[in-house]
Parts: C-alpha cells; sequence; structure tokens
C-alpha cells in the first residue's frame, strides 16, 4: 500500500513538472508570436499606407503594381522588419523552425530585390513565408 502511494506521488510530481514545462514553452512561444506580430503589423501598416489602392478601392494584399513601390517601400520595409525579428529571442525548441521562417524571409526579400517588376504585378508574392507564418502562429507575419 506505501508502495502504491509513493508510486502515486512521484507520477503526480511527474506529471506537474511536465505540465509546467509545457505551459512555459507555450507562454514562451505566445509571447514571442505576440512580440513578432507587432513588428510586422507595423511594417504591414508602412506599406499599405505607402501604396496606392487599386481602381476598387483594394490594398494588400493584391499585386502590388509599381516596380518603383517595390524598390522604394516594400523591400527597405521589409529589410527593417526581419532586422528586427532577429533581435528576438526564439522560445526554446523552435529555434529550426523560426530559422526556416526567417531564412525564407531573407529569401523573397532577395528575390524581390532582384526582380521588382515580377513582385509588382504578382498576387500573393511573398505567399511562402505567408504560409509558414500561419504555420507557426503569426497573423502579421508573413503577410503585407
Amino acid at each position: 500500500m506505501r508502495t502504491l502511494v509513493v508510486v502515486g506521488i512521484v507520477f503526480g510530481v511527474i506529471g506537474l513538472v511536465a505540465g509546467c514545462g509545457s505551459e512555459a514553452e507555450g507562454s514562451a512561444k505566445d509571447g514571442y508570436i505576440q512580440k513578432a506580430d507587432e513588428i510586422c503589423a507595423k511594417a504591414n501598416r508602412k506599406i499599405q499606407a505607402a501604396l496606392a489602392p487599386d481602381a476598387e478601392g483594394n490594398r494588400l494584399p493584391m499585386p502590388i503594381g509599381s516596380a518603383s513601390g517595390v524598390s522604394k517601400v516594400v523591400i527597405p520595409t521589409l529589410v527593417e522588419e526581419l532586422r528586427e525579428l532577429h533581435k528576438l529571442a526564439v522560445p526554446p525548441g523552435d529555434t529550426e523552425q523560426i530559422g526556416y521562417f526567417l531564412a525564407d524571409a531573407k529569401l523573397m526579400i532577395e528575390r524581390a530585390q532582384n526582380n521588382p517588376p515580377y513582385v509588382a504585378k504578382a498576387p500573393r508574392p511573398f505567399l511562402r513565408t505567408e504560409l509558414q507564418g500561419e504555420r507557426y502562429g503569426f497573423s502579421e507575419c508573413g503577410h503585407i
């Protein structure tokens, strides 16, 4: 009987420790997502404000419409956004996933630098980072 009580206590403590770790990791991820989305939302607002709406009054997501808009507004804003995201401490266990997201964001920026007319006309030129961001839990990062 005493053995069962001790075993029960040990499993109870293990369960508490495991539960606390998960909650702490979850709150670290939630905090990271919140901070990152704040950075991205600020950049998205800057891009949206600088780009004229289309004929129907729509803003992004849509074709940006102008290669000069990509070069003068979108690229510098995304470069700054990426710089700010790199400053954030990544939650434990998420280093690889965030590393891939940031590397893909950098790649998308480089592609935009190399071909602004394509980015200007493509309906969703940053779709890859958009989808990765959504998978991780971002609501702003990956979108413009």
